[in-house]
């Protein structure tokens, strides 16, 4: 038996518990995401990227930043960040579930452009050593014309 468990329940509960609403604006919770993506008939062949999520809560509202990456690189290595939500209560859909639905979508795409998402199975875990920690940055811009936040990181 497989027990599931939906990853963004996960990180909803661990954001509400260690970055509550009217945190300190150069407070960040960051954390990292491995989603891999195979096709139960080939195992060998797997799509894996890196999903680096911000959240930010300054006030009433959670801005829920993301970076998608392929690399080892650290989040002071990433300066500008897409903007997924900015709401009070929709950035649980918006900024965590329906991001990671798209993704897997394309993962499942670039794995087997002919597979339908239920041919494949894709997995998400928190990645080593991305576990969910407050940092502290230095300043910020929020452009929300782009959807883009930019980091000056201490």
């Amino acid at each position: 038996m497989i027990v599931k468990m939906r990853i963004e329940h996960v990180i909803e509960t661990i954001v509400e518990a260690m970055l509550p609403r009217f945190s300190d604006d150069k407070k960040v919770l960051a954390m990292s995401i491995c989603i891999g993506a195979t096709k139960p008939d080939n195992f060998r062949k797997e799509v894996v990227h890196r999903a680096r999520i911000l959240f930010h809560r300054p006030g009433n509202y959670t801005k829920v930043l993301w970076n998608i990456t392929d690399s080892q690189k650290g989040y002071k290595g990433i300066p500008i960040w897409a903007v997924k939500s900015d709401h009070d209560s929709e950035w649980r859909t918006d900024g965590l579930a329906s991001p990671m639905f798209r993704l897997g979508f394309q993962m499942t795409n670039e794995l087997d452009p002919k597979a339908r998402p239920i041919d494949c199975e894709v997995i998400a875990r928190f990645d080593w050593g991305g576990e969910p920690k407050i940092i502290i940055i230095k300043d910020y811009k929020y452009d929300r014309n782009n959807r883009t936040f930019t980091i000056q990181w201490e």
